[in-house]
């Protein structure tokens, strides 16, 4: 199963009218309870909290958070439930289930309805694809030219590949400095 197609048609829906182009998902952790599922997805660019609501006259939720905003992923699972909650600043977790089916960074995890491996598994993917994010060179400006950080990380990368000797790396590098 595609990972699109674990959402429900509303968390589908809502997720087609908001994705930026050239998004794909990842990895989708769901939750919810007593029918109204809930879903943390990861995409390629970043990580969204999408809550169909239980009613079908309301509309869903749908919180999209940046990977370098965010500071990890918090996973709680009990006797009573549990969570899965975005941290970052300003974001605070949940102290129940019930909290977290309300919280727009969170998903609440019944018990009885959670596959603990499974949800452990998009957790650890989850975690992967923020700290590959974090760990990417900044993008470059709105200018659409590449920042001087990344002409030089670029410029590094052939040297260290053997394009460039360290000569030439150095030339360029001061070029670039000096611009």
């Amino acid at each position: 199963m595609s990972a699109i197609e674990e959402l429900n048609d509303k968390a589908r829906s809502s997720w087609e009218e908001n994705k930026n182009s050239n998004e794909q998902i990842e990895v989708v952790i769901k939750g919810g309870a007593m029918g109204a599922a809930q879903y943390i997805v990861g995409t390629n660019q970043r990580v969204l909290v999408i809550k169909p609501p239980f009613m079908p006259f309301a509309s869903t939720t749908f919180t999209d958070f940046p990977y370098r905003k965010v500071n990890g992923i918090a996973f709680k699972l009990g006797w009573d439930g549990g969570y899965v909650a975005i941290q970052g600043a300003g974001l605070e977790l949940p102290e129940d289930l019930e909290e977290a089916l309300a919280s727009p960074n969170a998903i609440g995890l019944p018990r009885l309805n959670t596959n603990k491996s499974v949800t452990e598994a998009g957790v650890k993917t989850l975690r992967g694809l923020i700290n590959a994010a974090q760990d990417a060179p900044p993008t470059s400006t709105s200018t659409g030219a590449p920042s001087r950080a990344e002409e030089l990380l670029k410029l590094k990368g052939l040297m260290d590949a053997g394009v460039l000797s360290k000569e030439e790396f150095e030339a360029e590098k001061k070029r670039l400095l000096s611009t």
